[in-house]
């Protein structure tokens, strides 16, 4: 199989010399996918991956025919195979949204994260990194009728077999959907969306989960939480409501401790793994012979600032604060709390 650092790095310096590279590769990682050859497909997946971010025009129709593939539940039987389609999908995601779209085919990526990662101990990460990549490329309008749906799956895997890296994760979905520059993406798209499955049960959500986990939040992971909770704090007209509002200088005080505590992080053992395995945990260690995932380094691409619209998040508060005076009184009238 072609070395995958000559792939990236000659397409890098010629682009023109994708084409040439997806002509003699499409038909062998064909062959794989239809052969299912187990000890390959997870290569193939990441390959398709790098080829497809490095598009710069409209997307060859050799790989709009291979969606409808990876989004069978056969492509997700083989734990080794799950992290290369994520990363495989999240580049359809970021270069052909709007055919996606037009196709509806970004339900059936829906459908993969409610049924088979976010139930799953052991593919929740992936469920969650999938679906922060569909909010963030699929315009809100579109998603609005599947929303609520996707929040109620995120809460039913949080009353049924929570664990610490799940709040985690749980908590990061919240912030990232709060904190991206999305057009129509606001605090209260999200908020509105957990109060129609409950009335007042956001500020539940706010104080037992939200609001202790944003101080621990990892050093790579505190700017989307400072611009998250921020935004929270200063864009959500439901915040200023009872009683939602008993809990903003709780909110105010997490993100203050974000921005003056040391870094929190906790060197626990891992759980036991077998502990509260799930159904679908146990379908996939079930299976028989499955490929282990192996990372091809050099199909790795730099991680991208989702927040790089804000510089510095200190500014960023104290700015949205001027921009938005009835925030600016809560936090007055708080100071006492603080």
């Amino acid at each position: 199989m072609l070395n995958t650092t000559t792939s990236r790095f000659l397409v890098a310096a010629n682009p023109s010399s994708l084409p040439m590279f997806e002509q003699s590769l499409f038909g062998p990682f064909t062959f794989i996918l239809q052969q299912d050859i187990d000890q390959y497909i997870p290569y193939v997946f990441q390959l398709l991956a790098q080829m497809l971010e490095l598009q710069t025009a409209d997307i060859p129709a050799a790989y709009r025919e291979l969606l409808p593939f990876l989004l069978t539940p056969a492509s997700w039987q083989q734990k080794g195979s799950i992290p290369g389609l994520v990363k495989l999908l999240k580049a359809f995601l970021a270069r052909d949204s709007k055919q996606m779209v037009a196709t509806s085919q970004y339900t059936a990526i829906l459908a993969v994260v409610q049924q088979r990662l976010i139930p799953s101990k052991l593919n929740d990460g992936w469920g969650f990194e999938l679906l922060e990549a569909v909010v963030q490329y699929i315009p809100p309008s579109d998603l609005r009728q599947y929303f609520r749906a996707i929040i109620v799956t995120l809460l039913t895997r949080l009353q049924t077999s929570k664990t610490d890296k799940y709040v985690y994760y749980f908590v990061h979905f919240l912030l990232f959907a709060m904190a991206i520059n999305v057009d129509g993406l606001t605090p209260d798209y999200v908020i509105g969306a957990v109060e129609e499955i409950q009335p007042n049960l956001w500020p539940q959500i706010l104080t037992n989960f939200v609001v202790p986990q944003v101080p621990k939040m990892p050093t790579k992971d505190r700017k989307l939480a400072a611009v998250g909770m921020t935004k929270l704090l200063t864009q959500s007209a439901i915040m200023l409501q009872e009683p939602a509002v008993q809990a903003w200088p709780q909110a105010f005080q997490a993100l203050a401790k974000l921005f003056s505590e040391p870094q929190y992080l906790t060197k626990d053992k891992d759980e036991d793994p077998d502990a509260g395995l799930t159904v679908i945990d146990y379908e996939e260690q079930t299976a028989g012979y499955q490929a282990a995932y192996s990372r091809l380094a050099a199909s790795e691409t730099a991680s991208v600032d989702p927040v790089a619209y804000v510089r510095d998040p200190r500014d960023f508060l104290g700015n949205e604060l001027a921009l938005h005076p009835p925030f600016a009184q809560a936090l007055a009238s708080a100071g006492p709390a603080l």
